[in-house]
């Protein structure tokens, strides 16, 4: 079956739903760490579903790119100033891409448009074009021409 985009993207929408509610609790409330277990009913994800395996491995991420730290044998959790950063960005520029996640793609076509998405990090499509159209220039012609 092999990983598709919308695998990575709940994965990513997860990983950042889980340094968000990090930031909330520990910047905006003023507290220095948050508990494991405060995350374990993972209340902070709007179906509430991630197992137990699937939140150490989120937070194992996270702590891996440095964006958090694990205390006392992953009991406390804490930002780092990267986490810090990364959550302040997202939430400031929503929608666009931080180092750590994508932002979200729009495709904005005017007229007809055929989207084809090809492999190896390749996109293809035709369009047809609009009304408008830029006129050819002829001599002596005007800027829309005429004589």
């Amino acid at each position: 079956m092999g990983i598709n985009l919308e695998d990575i993207e709940r994965k990513q929408k997860e990983r950042l739903a889980i340094l968000s509610f990090v930031y909330e609790q520990t910047e905006l409330k003023d507290r220095g760490s948050v508990l494991r277990k405060e995350l374990d009913d993972c209340a902070f994800l709007p179906d509430h579903q991630l197992s137990y395996q699937q939140l150490t491995r989120c937070l194992l991420y996270l702590q891996e790119q440095k964006l958090i730290t694990l205390q006392g044998t992953e009991s406390m959790v804490r930002l780092t100033h990267m986490g810090v950063s990364e959550v302040e960005t997202a939430l400031q520029f929503p929608g666009f891409r931080t180092q750590h996640f994508m932002g979200s793609v729009t495709n904005v076509f005017y007229g007809s448009a055929y989207l084809q998405q090809g492999t190896n990090h390749t996109q293809a499509f035709n369009t047809t074009p609009g009304i408008h159209s830029v006129p050819e220039t002829s001599e002596g012609a005007d800027n829309h021409g005429k004589k």
